[in-house]
This record gives structure tokens, sequence and C-alpha cells, in this order.
């Protein structure tokens, strides 16, 4: 799928539609009101891959979706990313014929107007001393003549609400889940897991050595880890101008991570030209390397 025609979404944060489904980008406002720690568990599930499941074989006949489908925990984390992403009203599993079914009900309301006719009451506007006996009068007389003789009739204008419901499905399976996890990556600024399996035919000493050199690539990622607070430290505050918190909360986790490399890029092409004007050589900021290059939205 080229991901690059849905950029300008991206960029202006307006929902995706891909295939008549509609995917909103969450704020990162809503992502703290729902729980950081939960979201993040919760979109995990769009950076799996068939190596991150003990499969021996037949991995070509088999597709991540129909792997999640088997799972109950991995099966409530998509459904509740699905309400999160695309606002559905229902998410139904057809685990037998292995799809899920998105639901969305649109209530129309309309006000019709109707004339309806009532007996009019009598004259309100006699005093309350003599309303009961007025009252009193007016019941004996009606038993004595027919009541549609002396009766008077008024239509007035009564207003019904007619609610008008419509539903709208969309059906997720094997073929277009890669598709919306891409999408849904994206919007959350992550990557597809990488699991780095061993070489085969490795001697113990070569495994061992081989072991230590992860362990020691996981705790270098670690210490050099970068946090959402550092990077919404340098949205506000790493650059020629102040931004608000309050308005960088307000943005999807695409665009605040955009404003954070922009920011970072456009810092390091001025660190470069300040070497560049004391040693005289442009190569440090010319072609790949010129800030309006580093500013282009290319991944």
């Amino acid at each position: 799928m080229e991901i690059e025609k849905y950029y300008l979404n991206f960029k202006t944060q307006q929902p995706i539609n891909y295939n008549g489904l509609i995917i909103h980008q969450p704020s990162f406002n809503e992502i703290m009101k729902y729980g950081i720690d939960i979201y993040n568990r919760i979109i995990l599930i769009y950076a799996l891959t068939l190596d991150c499941f003990d499969i021996l074989d037949n991995k070509d006949n088999i597709s991540l979706f129909d792997l999640i489908l088997t799972d109950e925990y991995l099966l409530n984390c998509l459904s509740e990313s699905l309400y999160i992403f695309t606002k559905a009203d229902e998410v139904v599993l057809y685990k037998a014929n292995k799809y899920i079914e998105l639901k969305f009900f649109e209530t129309q309301k309309d006000y019709i107007t109707k004339k309806v006719k009532k007996i009019k009451e009598p004259n309100q506007n006699i005093t309350k001393h003599y309303y009961s006996l007025f009252n009193w009068l007016y019941q004996k007389i009606r038993k004595c003549f027919n009541k549609e003789d002396i009766i008077e009739f008024e239509y007035i204008d009564v207003t019904e609400e007619v609610v008008d419901k419509k539903e709208k499905t969309f059906i997720i399976d094997s073929n277009n889940f890669d598709d919306i996890s891409d999408i849904i990556l994206k919007i959350n600024t992550t990557k597809k897991i990488i699991i780095e399996k061993p070489p085969e035919n490795m001697s113990e000493r070569q495994r061992d050595v081989w072991e230590k050199l992860q362990e020691g690539r996981n705790k270098d990622a670690k210490k050099n880890e970068i946090h959402i607070y550092d990077i919404l430290n340098v949205c506000e505050f790493g650059g020629n101008y102040h931004i608000p918190i309050e308005d960088i909360c307000n943005w999807s986790l695409w665009r605040i991570m955009n404003c954070y490399k922009a920011r970072t890029k456009y810092k390091n092409y001025d660190d470069g030209l300040q070497i560049a004007l004391v040693s005289g050589d442009g190569k440090i900021i010319s072609g790949e390397n010129h800030w309006l290059h580093q500013l282009m939205i290319r991944e």
C-alpha cells in the first residue's frame, strides 16, 4: 500500500478514508484520558509479525489476522482499538468465517406537525370564584343536550419526532488487515516488530557471544531511549519560537513526532552551518543535508 497518499491527512490530522472505512487520529489529550500504558498495549497488536509467533512451518499459508483470531487477549486488544480508531458502534467477530464486521449506526431525526382535533375547554378567563359553579352548570347542560350541539372543538398543532436509523458495515479480514495496520502504525509513529533470530548451526561459544551482544544492544537501546515527555519538551521549547503545550496536546502523535523531527533536524543543520562557516566545507549543509531536504516528509 502507498502510505504516502495519506501524508496530507497525517499533516492536517484529518480522518483517513480507507476504502470507505474512516480511520480517526486521536489527539494526545484523548490518549492521556484513555491511559497511555493501556493505549500502548492495545496498539501493539498492529506491530506484530508472524515472527512473533512460534510457527515452525507453513508460514506462507497462515496470515497474521488468522493467528490473532485464535487468541482471546489479542482479539480483545484488536476490538478495543477498532472502537478507538474507527468509532464503530459495534465490533462483531465471525470466527468461523474469519472476519470482523464493524457496524455504524446513523440516526436522523425529523419533526412532523399534524392538526389534532380537541374539545375546547370552557372559558378560563372566568374568575376562580365562579369557575367551579360554571363548570357544574356546564356539565348539567351537557347531559340535557346532544354533546355535539354544545361542545366546541378546536384544532391544535402537535409536533411528532420521527427517528430514522440507518446502518453501515465494513468487513475486516486477512485481505485488508495489513493495510489498516500500516495506517494505524503510521498514525502512532510505530513500526513493525523486528525479531532478530540467531544464525543457524552455531556452536555453544558462538551462541554465547551472540546472546551477550544482544544483551548489550538492548541495554544501550534502553539507556538511549527517548521518552514522550522528552519529545513534548523539544516540541515546546526546542526552536526559535515557543509552542504552548496546550496546543501540542491537541495534536496527534504523528504531528507531535513530525514537529520533534523538524526541530531537531533544523538544529542539526544550524550547528552544521556554524561548522561550515569556520571550516569552509559546505558538504555538511548541502545536498541531502540541506535544511529544506531535511524538513521534507520522506520516510
